[in-house]
């Protein structure tokens, strides 16, 4: 029999997260657990995406006894295509603005897109609905903090000596408003709550406040800004081109690695920046895109994963937050 693990609704449906089912294809097995679990299952299954050992299958696909197959619905509700097709909009947008933003000299530009764009991406991450996911108002006040605090810091020179200084007082800020906010709305009030959104919030603001700090406190600051963009973008590409090609000699995840450390490298000769910093860099921030898939996929649907198989509008977004809080610290310690 092959296992079926099950997420966020239809693991509340079927009242398990893993099953075992009976069945030679794909598609067998999802009829008997539509047989099974019943007809609102059955609605729900048809907006699922479905994987087999961590690829994306097809219901001819064959299963053997040792196989397992994941379902895992859209987060942000739809079906699964149109999901796809918003969210590859969205992220073209939003590359594009911050694109654009960074072509300006002066710096407000940059960071007033850079706060509406992690804005954008509290609001996916978060819920007032599910227990699990973290409490949406604080994280989306974390970020204002992290741009606010920072930029106003440094550009205004409240503390001279003190550079970067904004961003400890954004991450300060990131966490009184979450216990704040813990105190306020008794639903919050717990552990789990508190700590997914304590962990969301500091993320969110120490990579909004990571970006503003770089591009306003280092000599070439801009040029910085766009030795992330392109690592992070060629990188994200990447990995969308591998998961649609599905090539069997080399993963998602390691071709996302590969090409973010290579283009950081070769960055590093268009920006006359030291090769073997960039390169640094670039494995650094290819672990921050992967901590990042594994943070979102945690508290999107409550499970760890690294092959992308998570939906909602804006999940892409998840490795780059982290990317971002990891490229700060080491670009300004190794050039």
């Amino acid at each position: 029999m092959a296992r079926l693990r099950l997420f966020a609704n239809l693991r509340e449906l079927a009242g398990s997260s893993e099953v075992e089912i009976q069945g030679d294809t794909v598609g067998a097995i999802l009829d008997q657990a539509a047989d099974r679990y019943g007809q609102e299952f059955k609605r729900s299954l048809g907006h699922a995406r479905v994987w087999l050992n961590g690829e994306p299958a097809e219901a001819q696909d064959p299963v053997g006894l040792l196989d397992e197959v994941a379902l895992i619905p859209p987060v942000s509700g739809g079906a699964a295509a149109a999901t796809l097709t918003v969210s590859g909009i969205q992220v073209a947008l939003i590359t594009g603005a911050l694109l654009v933003a960074n072509a300006f000299t002066e710096p407000a530009w940059f960071v007033a897109v850079l706060v509406g764009v992690g804005g954008l991406w509290a609001w996916d991450i978060t819920s007032d609905d599910e227990p699990w996911r973290p409490y949406r108002l604080p994280v989306l006040l974390a970020v204002l903090a992290g741009g606010l605090a920072t930029y106003g810091f440094e550009v205004a020179e409240l503390v001279p000596a003190g550079r970067g200084i904004g961003l400890g007082v954004a991450a300060g800020l990131a966490v009184m408003i979450t216990l704040v906010s813990g105190v306020a709305s008794p639903r919050h009030r717990n552990l789990i709550s508190l700590v997914s959104t304590t962990m969301v919030a500091l993320a969110a603001a120490l990579s909004v406040g990571s970006l503003v700090l770089v591009r306003i406190q280092t000599v070439q600051g801009q040029d910085l800004i766009w030795v992330f963009l392109a690592i992070v973008i060629v990188g994200k590409g990447a990995a969308a081109l591998l998961a649609r090609s599905k090539m069997p000699s080399l993963d998602p995840l390691t071709g996302a690695v590969l090409a973010t450390v290579l283009t950081a490298a070769v960055v590093s000769f268009i920006w006359d920046l030291s090769l073997v910093a960039l390169f640094l860099v670039g494995i650094f921030v290819a672990v921050g895109l992967v901590a990042g898939i594994s943070m979102g996929s945690l508290i999107r649907v409550g499970e760890i994963f690294l092959t992308g198989a998570v939906e909602g509008s804006l999940v892409a977004l998840d490795g780059p937050v982290l990317a971002a809080l990891v490229f700060a610290p080491f670009i300004t310690l190794l050039l």
